[in-house]
This record gives structure tokens, sequence and C-alpha cells, in this order.
């Protein structure tokens, strides 16, 4: 199974993703939203966990813009945010 990890504290990234491959995922780590966005829009990620507050662009608006480029039909690939504790309206990252 493939990830993104979008996160820019990189201690938090180093040991989530050193988490995540050892439980068998393969994961692209990036810092900041401009990246985690390319990176969304370049390839097929099974899952993206997405940081909030990034520098370059949030990640509610590379949440938009990944979710925008989406066919309407494509639904698995709808990404989800969870910030602050609690799961985002979709309302709130179209």
């Amino acid at each position: 199974m493939r990830l993104l990890l979008v996160e820019d504290n990189k201690r938090l990234s180093d040991s989530l993703r050193m988490t995540l491959e050892d439980d068998g995922y393969a994961v692209d780590a990036v810092f900041d939203g401009l990246d985690g966005e390319e990176m969304g829009l370049m390839d097929v990620y099974d899952i993206i966990i997405l940081d909030i507050m990034l520098p370059g662009k949030d990640g509610i608006e590379v949440c938009r813009a990944l979710r925008n480029s989406q066919p309407l039909d494509d639904v698995r690939r709808v990404p989800r945010l969870r910030g602050g504790g609690r799961l985002l309206h979709r309302r709130e990252a179209r």
C-alpha cells in the first residue's frame, strides 16, 4: 500500500514514516503543501496523510486541489482531512 505523508515537522514526519514503513507501507514524505500537491497529482496513493498547517500552501488548499483534480466517479481518491482532533466537514475542504 502506497502512502503520501505531508508534514512540515521533520522529526514527526521521520517518526511517522519509519513506523509506517515498519508496518509494511511504502511511504513518500514531503514537507510543504506545494510539494504535497505536486506529489498527490503526479502519482496514485492509497492513503494521503495531510497536515493542515503547512508552509507554501495549507492542507485545506491542497485537499481542494486534489479533490478538484479527480473525476466525480472516482470515490476511492477523495481526500479527507482530520484537523485538531476532528474530521473536517466536506464543505470545509471544497
